[in-house]
C-alpha cells in the first residue's frame, strides 16, 4: 500500500510540469492568436499629407517615394473637389464620414466610391473623380468604418462595410431628390463590400456595380493572405479567423459573395489585375462565373493588387463606360 502511494506521489509531481508546460503552450497559442486577429482587423493608421512628405523628404525611404506622391495627388484632388461631408449613423451606432464632390451642374445619377482594406477615401480614389465628374455625375467617396475620420475599432472584412454601404444608399435615396441613379464603385475590400450589399434591401435607384479587385469571401482572404505572407498552419489561420469575429462581434465564417452574385439582377463589372497576388484573381474570375447578371469581366494583364486603373485607365474606364451606358439608359 505504501509503495502505491509512493508511485502515486511521484506520477503527480511529474505531472505538474508537463502540465504547466501544456497549459504555457495552450496560452501562448492564444495570445498568438489573439495578436494575429487584432493587426488584421484593427483599426488602420490614417495616411496624412504630412506624414507622406516626411517620406519624401527622407532619402533612406526613396522605395516609398512614388507611392507617397501618388496618395498626396489623390489627396489633393478630393480636396478640391469636395464641397461638404456628409454623416451617417450606422446600424451599430458608429458615426460614418462621407465627401461630396458635386459634379458643378445638374444631375440626377450619384457615384458612391468605396475604397480598400488599410485605406480611406482621401488616398484610394483620383482619376475615378475626374472621370465620374466629367461625365456630370455627383461623386460620394466614403471612409469606411474603423478608417479615415469614421468611427469604429475593427475592420469587419465587409461584413459590416456592406450594411454601411446600404446605409449611404438610402441616404443618398432620400436626401438629393433629384437623385434617380446611384453607382457602386469599389475596390479591394471596398469591391467586396458593394457586392455584399447586393443582398441587403437596396433603394431602386442603384442600377450597377464596379468591383475592382473585390475578394470573395472574409474567411477566404484572411486564409489566403495569413499562408502565403506569414505561413502560417491552417489550424492557427482558422483560430485567429474565430478571434477575429470574437472581436467584431458577427460571423466571418460562411459569408461569400457567390451566393450573392447568383441572386442579383443588377449588372456588375469585374476588373482585376491578373498577377494580383494579394487578393488573387481567381477570386473574381469565381464571382464573375457565378454572377446571375456579369457584365464583363476587365483584366489588366500586367497589374498587381489594385493597379489596374493606374496601369490600364483607358481601357478600365472603357469598360466602366459600356456599363453606364447600358445600366443607365432611362
Amino acid at each position: 500500500h505504501l509503495q502505491h502511494r509512493s508511485a502515486q506521489m511521484l506520477w503527480r509531481k511529474s505531472l505538474k510540469p508537463f502540465l504547466f508546460v501544456v497549459l504555457a503552450i495552450l496560452l501562448f497559442y492564444f495570445i498568438l492568436c489573439l495578436y494575429i486577429a487584432f493587426v488584421a482587423v484593427g483599426k488602420k493608421k490614417k495616411r496624412t499629407r504630412q506624414s507622406l512628405e516626411k517620406i519624401l523628404s527622407n532619402p533612406s525611404l526613396s522605395s516609398e517615394h512614388e507611392h507617397a506622391r501618388r496618395y498626396i495627388e489623390r489627396i489633393e484632388t478630393l480636396e478640391n473637389a469636395v464641397s461638404k461631408t456628409l454623416t451617417v449613423e450606422s446600424f451599430d451606432g458608429l458615426k460614418l464620414k462621407a465627401y461630396y464632390a458635386p459634379c458643378g451642374k445638374s444631375t440626377d445619377t450619384f457615384v458612391l466610391l468605396v475604397h480598400g482594406y488599410d485605406s480611406d477615401a482621401y488616398t484610394a480614389f483620383g482619376s475615378q473623380i475626374k472621370f465620374y465628374k466629367d461625365l456630370g455625375y455627383d461623386v460620394i467617396v466614403i471612409d469606411q468604418r474603423a478608417c479615415g475620420n469614421s468611427e469604429g475599432k475593427y475592420v469587419t472584412f465587409a461584413v459590416n462595410e456592406s450594411r454601411d454601404v446600404a446605409d449611404w444608399c438610402h441616404y443618398i435615396a432620400s436626401e438629393f431628390k433629384n437623385c434617380k441613379n446611384i453607382v457602386l464603385h469599389g475596390i479591394s475590400l471596398g469591391g467586396a463590400s458593394v457586392l455584399l450589399s447586393l443582398d441587403k434591401q437596396l433603394p431602386s435607384e442603384v442600377k450597377c456595380v464596379i468591383d475592382d479587385c473585390g475578394f470573395d469571401s472574409p474567411e477566404g482572404i484572411l486564409h489566403h493572405v495569413l499562408k502565403k505572407d506569414y505561413h502560417l498552419p491552417s489550424f492557427i489561420r482558422k483560430t485567429a479567423i474565430i478571434f477575429c469575429e470574437i472581436l467584431c462581434k458577427c460571423r466571418f465564417r460562411g459569408v461569400n459573395t457567390e451566393d450573392i452574385l447568383k441572386n442579383t439582377d443588377l449588372p456588375v463589372l469585374f476588373i482585376h489585375g491578373a498577377l494580383d497576388t494579394y487578393v488573387p484573381y481567381y477570386m473574381s474570375e469565381d464571382n464573375y462565373k457565378a454572377a446571375k447578371n456579369p457584365f464583363e469581366f476587365y483584366t489588366v494583364a500586367d497589374a498587381h493588387h489594385a493597379n489596374s486603373f493606374i496601369l490600364d485607365e483607358s481601357g478600365c474606364f472603357s469598360a466602366v463606360k459600356r456599363l453606364l451606358e447600358q445600366a443607365l439608359q432611362n
